[in-house]
C-alpha cells in the first residue's frame, strides 16, 4: 500500500512540476521555485494524510481486530465482531497517524527542490531525482552513489520501516483499547530477546514483567522506556529511536 501511494505522489509531483514549468513559458520567465515549494508544501499537508488514511485504515482495523481476536482467547472473554470506526478512540488513532509519514515525505521532497533551486536543475531533472528518490523509499535498493546530488542520504527501506511500525503500532493499540473494554487492569511489556532488541525495550521488559520493578502497572499507566512515556510499544508518544520497527507486545491481565 504504501508503494502504491508513494507511485500516486510521484505522479502528482510530476503534474505539478509541469504545470509550473508551462505556467513559467506562458510568462516568458523562469519557474519561481519558491512558490512551486509552497504550493507542494500546501499540498502535502492538505491532500496527503487523507490519502494515507483512506487506504489505511481497513488495514488498521484489520490488524487491530486480529489482536483482539487473539487476546480474547487468550483471557476467556466472549469475543463479538465490533466496527472499531466507530469509535472514538479509534478515529483519534487514524487521524493522527498519517502525520509522521506525509511529514517525513514533505521534507525530503523539500530537500530535492533546494536543490534543484541551488543547482539550477532544470524541470526534467528534478523529476529524474524526484523519481530516483520515490525509487528508493518503495525498493530500498540504491546506495550513497546514488545521491551524490542530495546532501543527506534517503532512509532505506522505508517501505519495510512504515509496514512494520504501524503493523505492531496497530496491534497493540487496538488489543489495549480493547482491553480497557473487557476490565483489563494490568499491563506489560514484552520484548524479543533475540540479540536484536533495543537496549531500552529489554529494560522495559525486565522493570514491566511480572517480578519487575515496578512489575505490571495499571492500564491507564503509562511505561516509561527510554526516558519516555508511552503508553504501549510502538506509541507514537514516544520518539521515533524507541518506535520504529519496534517488536515488542502489550501483554494484558484482568487480575
Amino acid at each position: 500500500m504504501a508503494a502504491r501511494l508513494w507511485a500516486d505522489e510521484e505522479r502528482e509531483l510530476r503534474a505539478i512540476l509541469n504545470g509550473a514549468q508551462r505556467e513559467a513559458r506562458h510568462r516568458k520567465a523562469i519557474v519561481n521555485w519558491t512558490t512551486l515549494m509552497g504550493t507542494i508544501k500546501d499540498w502535502y499537508e492538505k491532500e496527503r494524510p487523507e490519502a494515507w488514511r483512506t487506504a489505511y485504515v481497513p488495514l488498521i482495523e484489520a490488524t487491530m481486530l486480529d489482536a483482539g481476536r487473539e487476546w480474547a482467547a487468550a483471557l476467556g472473554v466472549q469475543w463479538s465482531v465490533r466496527n472499531l470506526q466507530g469509535e472514538d478512540w479509534f478515529q483519534r488513532y487514524a487521524l493522527k497517524f498519517a502525520d509522521p509519514i506525509t511529514e517525513v515525505s514533505s521534507e525530503q521532497v523539500h530537500q530535492v527542490l533546494e536543490k534543484a533551486l541551488a543547482d539550477g536543475w532544470s524541470i526534467p531533472q528534478t523529476q529524474e531525482r524526484l523519481g530516483v528518490v520515490f525509487q528508493q523509499w518503495a525498493q530500498g535498493n540504491l546506495t550513497q552513489a546514488d545521491f551524490e546530488w542530495l546532501e543527506a542520504r534517503m532512509p532505506a527501506y522505508r517501505r519495510e520501516n512504515i509496514a512494520r511500525t504501524e503493523t505492531i503500532r496497530a496491534s497493540n493499540s487496538g488489543a489495549l483499547e480493547l482491553g480497557k473494554s473487557w476490565g483489563v487492569k494490568r499491563k506489560g511489556w514484552q520484548a524479543t530477546l533475540d540479540g536484536r532488541q533495543r537496549e531500552d525495550h529489554e529494560d522495559a521488559f525486565r522493570r514491566y514483567s511480572e517480578g519487575g520493578n515496578p512489575g505490571l502497572i495499571p492500564v491507564d499507566e503509562a511505561f516509561v522506556v527510554g526516558g519516555v512515556q508511552m503508553m504501549y510499544p510502538g506509541d507514537p508518544a514516544g520518539t521515533p529511536e524507541q518506535f520504529c520497527q519496534c517488536r515488542c507486545t502489550v501483554l494484558l491481565y484482568t487480575d
